[in-house]
């Protein structure tokens, strides 16, 4: 059963306000089999299902619920078989979908030429300079930088002598070394078909760490998934990073590691030019790495896009100049082709952005981050962690062990039974309430999380599930392999409300109003003394914090939001200190339209009577805060169009 029917469904249920108990017996199903329906678990349904709930929900249409369930009417299919050619078109033009493989294969290998003359413009600067690329792909930057040099009147044979490229994959470097004949009309001898980071011995370089001969400037794509780093095992990646003084964890990607080694190899006031994971901004790892490049370079600029890069999807691109002005600045620009040499020349003398060895994601200027410091300076915004405490839900190892349905929970001792929310999608609105956690029992969902003290008696049933989950292996997961007594979770808390850990669409808090635990899909947040909870959950999703979620969170390749707790507290908040009890009282109201799929209107009023009524913010700043927070939010949903087409 598709998910986008089961989603529609919940949706219209929701907009009711109805309960699934309440829609099973309409539309004659038990509430078990119409929440997997809902949950997309339901193998299929039949025509006479879609029917019915088209009937009873008649803000839907039968047609558009049909196609939700991967049924195409029958209209329909009589057209697109008369019309195929037109109604293939019709639907990947207007939908952006790649029209052949060929299209895909290209998307997901080729730079834009903008781009790849931008940085070979910005890095070739003499007719002498040699030039690296540690992962060459298809040779694009490799083959700009061979054309900027033939331009400053370097020969050909001499251009065949300076250009560097490594790549595992035999075929790229085939690709590599056919566009350089075309650019230079010589074949080079320094394509070599090997991961940069198996060459890090002085043997088995042409050059050297930070001595002679050295590259003048390193171009290249480092990518997130690995494929910049062959098949290396991250050991040896962190092995090599070591070897330049750079101690990267377990968790570190081998991107990390290969941006390390190829930096080592430019000599002084040497360039580069890199196109990186996001995760160069804000992983915790990413840190001694952007510390190792500071110390390198004198001058750094980061540039950031709004939308995904053609063949690299969302990425940061990071230069870095060992002559140039010190200290760290940004440039951020529409898509690649705004990018030009001139427009990286102008960046490069500008304000410096934050102080040499501290540059992240979060200090780098843009409109929406300078509109947030006004209001901060003004008192507007306080940070969420003035006003509560913002902690991660107990990490059980093994959620489809630790997070039991009412009828798996009937087998444990009830003294062992904490009533819980175990992901977002469990809560629809702005508050979990004992109505919603029964309905989660009443539908076979998880809801009880198992929480045995390490000193308690067990008793038979229990022993039983524990002795299965011995059987299944839970044991030796890492995280239960860590505890004392596997089986035992740390101290449980029943925090006043709950903040979205992941989310594809808008972050918010939940009033705890069911006094329920949580596992670690949502944070805990404890209010500090004096605040006022249901003021801090209505006024949470304003345009200004949620545009502070966009600019703070780490974005992933489904569109995914992530916000760790570290992050979550630096969140700017519009909290209405001397208003509290008026905005507190806006909660049932936000909440019923949250659950009604009206978020933005919801927003909306946030906006009006907590920025512009109580703050006394200017409707013009506003609508600014609005722009910014729609550009952004845009920004992480073409990343997920993107991450979608080049799955297919």
């Amino acid at each position: 059963m598709s998910k986008y029917f089961g989603d529609r469904l919940r949706q219209l249920r929701l907009a009711r306000g109805l309960r699934v108990r309440e829609v099973a017996e309409v539309l004659g199903l038990t509430p078990v089999r119409l929440s997997r329906i809902e949950r997309g678990l339901a193998d299929t349904v039949d025509d006479d299902f879609i029917q019915r709930v088209a009937a009873y929900f008649d803000e839907t249409s039968t047609d558009e619920l049909l196609l939700m369930a991967g049924r195409l009417p029958a209209d329909l299919r009589g057209i697109l078989q008369q019309h195929p050619a037109e109604g293939a078109l019709l639907l990947r033009e207007h939908f952006g979908t790649p029209r052949t493989p060929d299209d895909v294969a290209t998307r997901s290998t080729t730079l834009p030429p903008a781009l790849t003359t931008a940085l070979a413009e910005w890095t070739v600067r003499a007719d002498g300079d040699t030039v690296l690329d540690p992962s060459c792909g298809d040779g694009t930057l490799l083959a700009a930088a061979a054309a900027r040099l033939l331009a400053l009147g370097a020969t050909p044979s001499a251009v065949a002598d300076q250009l560097h490229g490594y790549d595992s994959d035999g075929e790229a470097c085939a690709r590599t070394l056919r566009r350089l004949r075309g650019v230079i009309g010589v074949s080079s001898h320094l394509i070599r078909r090997q991961s940069f980071l198996r060459a890090e011995s002085r043997s088995r370089l042409p050059f050297q760490r930070g001595g002679t001969p050295a590259v003048t400037a390193i171009v290249g794509v480092m990518r997130s998934d690995g494929r910049a780093a062959g098949s290396v095992h991250r050991r040896h990646a962190r092995a090599v990073a070591a070897e330049a003084g750079i101690e990267l964890p377990d968790t570190a990607a081998p991107w990390a590691a290969l941006l390390v080694h190829a930096a080592s190899c430019v000599r002084a006031g040497g360039r580069l030019a890199l196109l990186v994971p996001p995760a160069i901004l804000h992983a915790h790892y990413a840190g001694t790495v952007r510390a190792y490049l500071a110390q390198l370079f004198s001058a750094l600029i980061v540039v950031t896009f709004e939308r995904p890069v053609p063949g690299v999807g969302e990425t940061i691109l990071l230069l870095g100049d060992g002559a140039g002005p010190a200290g760290v600045r940004s440039l951020r620009v529409r898509d690649a082709s705004e990018l030009t040499a001139t427009r990286l020349a102008d960046a490069a003398t500008a304000g410096v952005a934050e102080a040499a060895l501290r540059w992240s994601g979060a200090s780098l200027p843009t409109p929406g981050h300078a509109l947030l410091q006004t209001l901060q300076r003004r008192s507007v915004l306080r940070r969420l962690g003035e006003l509560a405490h913002v902690n991660p839900g107990v990490v059980t190892g093994a959620n489809h062990f630790f997070v039991l349905d009412a009828a798996t929970a009937e087998r444990i001792d009830k003294a062992f039974l904490r009533p819980a929310i175990a992901t977002t999608r469990d809560a629809t609105g702005l508050t979990f309430r004992e109505r919603d956690w029964e309905d989660l029992r009443d539908t076979g969902q998880g809801c009880f999380l198992l929480a045995i003290p390490s000193d308690a008696a067990v008793g038979k049933a229990t022993k039983a599930y524990l002795a299965q989950g011995e059987r299944d292996g839970v044991p030796e997961r890492a995280t239960c392999r860590r505890r004392p007594v596997w089986y035992c979770l740390p101290a449980l808390d029943q925090p006043a409300a709950f903040l979205t850990y992941l989310c594809r669409r808008w972050p918010r808090m939940l009033l705890n109003e069911a006094g329920v635990t949580h596992a670690n899909a949502l944070h805990s947040v404890q209010p500090r003394v004096g605040m006022n909870m249901a003021a801090l959950v209505a006024s949470f999703p304003s345009t200004a914090t949620l545009l502070g979620c966009e600019l703070l969170g780490r974005r992933y390749g489904a569109g995914v939001l992530q916000l760790e707790p570290a992050e979550a507290a630096n969140l700017l908040v519009a909290y209405p200190t001397d208003d509290c009890e008026r905005v507190g009282g806006l909660l049932p109201h936000l909440d019923a339209l949250w659950r009604s799929g009206r978020e933005v209107d919801a927003i909306a009023l946030i906006d009006e009577e907590v920025l512009v009524r109580t703050f006394k913010v200017d409707a013009a700043v506003v609508a600014d805060l609005q722009h910014c927070y729609t550009a952004e939010r845009e920004r992480r949903r073409a990343l997920a169009r993107y991450s979608e087409r080049e799955s297919r």
